[in-house]
């Protein structure tokens, strides 16, 4: 992949470890780094998917199997903790990072992914063909969130 200043970036499987301090500096500014430990981080059917340029990390998500209620569709994913090193935002990594795990969870024949959004970030999800559902909600500490969800097509 390359990025719009045609900057080379490279995705790759991470430890749950090395998502920490992009998480903290992005997603848990001022707050500890226990803040940026999530339930399933250590599951061996999550997935931490890290974009590397120059071979540092610059972007971060982490895909795990957690089933939404919300939706009918048996084989789930939810997105966690996306984050993109501030120097290297608005030059196409999140996209690039989002369409890559989307296809990587597609190649696992995985029917939905789904996320608590941001409501900062909600347009970028959409304009990447994910659909909101629901109402707008808090989460404590962090801010509002919506939630939603993206169906994986099968591979043809």
């Amino acid at each position: 992949m390359q990025t719009k200043n045609n900057q080379k970036i490279n995705f790759k499987l991470v430890k749950p470890a090395d998502c920490l301090t992009l998480r903290q500096l992005v997603l848990r500014k001022n707050k500890a780094i226990e803040t940026c430990i999530f339930d399933g981080d250590q599951l061996k059917s999550t997935f931490h998917i890290g974009a590397f340029f120059n071979s540092q990390l610059i972007g971060i998500l982490s895909l795990m199997p957690f089933k939404n209620d919300r939706f009918r569709l048996n084989k789930q994913y939810q997105l966690r903790g996306m984050a993109i090193h501030p120097k290297m935002q608005s030059k196409g990594v999140g996209k690039e990072l989002l369409t890559y795990s989307l296809r990587f969870l597609q190649n696992k024949n995985i029917n939905l992914c789904w996320c608590n959004a941001r409501a900062k970030a909600v347009n970028f999800y959409q304009k990447h063909g994910f659909n909101s559902y629901g109402e707008e909600f808090e989460i404590k500490e962090v801010g509002p969130h919506l939630l939603m969800a993206f169906t994986c097509l099968p591979n043809e």
